[in-house]
């Protein structure tokens, strides 16, 4: 199946929205199409939305629109109301609470975010659910790898600078380091890129698995950040220290990681519909 449609929750008073999670890794889904772009009052309000004690608390925010021929489009924004190239957890967690919700039919989903488009395979039955991110894209030159790479040599385990899409700071620790010593590490190298990095601090457990904590960029340290557990395995692969498909542990829990013959990083776990609601206007 490829497609999607809003049942008659959409007929919700205000701005009906679903409350979503994948590995602890949160958003809020705003269930009517968005018609061009996203509405600039619901843009302005990202920040307050997302607040845990003053808002719904959230990671993120996810916006959607109608089907161009088998493809929807998607705007995914961090906490801070930053724009992200691409999210593998909101993905996921949108094609399991979308079955749940009547609004996706299980199969092959496809989803366009700036320009580039992702494949999902929302589950029959169960919570699991698979993501196909972009082809992984390790800089070998330049002054931004330059940059990283003079900075890690410092640090005990090395690590790298990878695309998937979006831009991930990988950091290999021989013993993980106290929280507040990673906070200061993560804003040091995410300054090193004019967008920003994710962050994500990483110790090897055999040939097949991996423990990551990540700080995403506008949004901090996460229970789990999809597309930081593709940018790890596949440094850990480039650099010798994992084998085949492996398994990278969060706070949140496990992704399953591998490479298809489409040569895209695909994750796989568990995903969620919290709750649905609705905000007291409408656009």
């Amino acid at each position: 199946m490829r497609g999607c449609y809003l049942s008659s929750r959409s007929a919700l008073p205000g701005e009906p929205f679903a409350k979503i999670q994948a590995l602890g890794n949160d958003f809020i889904w705003f269930l009517k199409y968005v018609d061009g772009e996203p509405p600039r009052h619901l843009l302005a309000d990202i920040p307050l939305l997302c607040h845990r004690h003053r808002g719904i608390g959230s990671d993120g925010v996810i916006f959607w629109g109608p089907a161009r021929g088998n493809v929807y489009p998607l705007w995914f924004f961090n906490r801070d109301g930053s724009a992200a190239e691409v999210c593998g957890n909101g993905l996921r967690a949108l094609c399991v609470a979308g079955r749940d919700l009547d609004l996706v039919r299980p199969g092959e989903v496809w989803f366009e975010i700036s320009g580039e488009r992702f494949p999902v395979e929302a589950p029959q039955e169960g919570n699991i659910a698979s993501v196909g991110l972009g082809i992984p894209h390790i800089p070998r030159t330049g002054s931004l790898f330059d940059d990283v790479r003079e900075e890690l040599r410092g640090m005990d385990g090395g690590g790298g600078l990878i695309y998937v899409p979006n831009p991930h700071i990988v950091v290999f620790e021989e013993m993980a380091k106290p929280e507040g010593e990673r906070e200061k590490i993560a804003a040091k190298l995410s300054a090193l890129l004019p967008e920003g990095a994710n962050v994500g601090f990483v110790c090897a457990c055999g040939k097949h698995r991996l423990n990551l904590e990540v700080w995403e960029r506008g949004v901090g340290r996460t229970l789990a950040c999809g597309s930081g557990a593709g940018a790890a395995w596949a440094i850990a692969i480039d650099q010798g220290l994992l084998e085949g498909a492996g398994t990278v542990h969060q706070p949140g829990g496990d992704l399953l990681v591998d490479q298809r013959d489409d040569e895209r990083l695909w994750i796989s776990g568990e995903a969620s519909l919290i709750f649905t609601g609705s905000l007291p206007w409408a656009r």
